[in-house]
């Protein structure tokens, strides 16, 4: 209550005891993905001692950070997107898709199912083009994994590949400077 008698609904601010992995996760599931992207670079930009915890945060770091970057749409009106950072001398992969933007591609394929698939292209300053194709498995909706070597800027996509080396996109980022 206020001196006058009137009741204070002010909102306190967070305190540090409030500011966790936990939170940030519960405002992330909840849809809060402004609230979870702050926190979580809050989480982050503190020496946290734990390398492990720090990779745990990144990694949910970029799983919101796809959410509020949208995607592409596919037929269905579903959303695929990937995301690429460049953290500590690797490239870090995240990735959301769609069943319908999966069956999209296996439609563009025709009758093979086709191997989920990491393309990296790296482009160095002054010589041809660098790409790399990575098997990963479906459960997985992310990857660290090194810089083609003398590359100044790198894009990747995920997407099909079929047994004759057919690649199909799902979903693609933009090209980032290393």
């Amino acid at each position: 209550m206020t001196p006058t008698g009137e009741e204070n609904h002010a909102v306190p601010e967070p305190s540090s005891l409030f500011k966790t992995p936990t939170v940030a996760r519960i405002y992330a599931q909840q849809g809060k993905f402004e609230q979870a992207r702050t926190l979580y670079h809050e989480l982050l930009a503190k020496d946290l001692g734990d390398a492990q915890l720090a990779n745990e945060l990144a990694h949910e770091l970029g799983k919101v950070e796809l959410q509020l970057a949208g995607g592409t749409s596919n037929l269905v009106g579903e959303r695929d997107t990937l995301m690429l950072t460049h953290e500590a001398g690797s490239l870090f992969c995240s990735w959301l898709l769609s069943e319908g933007g999966i069956e999209n591609a296996q439609l563009l394929l025709g009758s093979s199912p086709g191997d989920l698939t990491l393309r990296v292209a790296g482009f160095p300053h002054d010589a041809p083009s660098i790409v790399r194709d990575i098997s990963i498995e479906r459960e997985k909706d992310s990857a660290r994994i090194p810089p083609p070597v003398g590359a100044t800027y790198v894009t990747a996509s995920v997407g099909l590949m079929d047994s004759e080396g057919t690649f199909v996109s799902i979903a693609h980022c933009d090209m980032l400077p290393i």
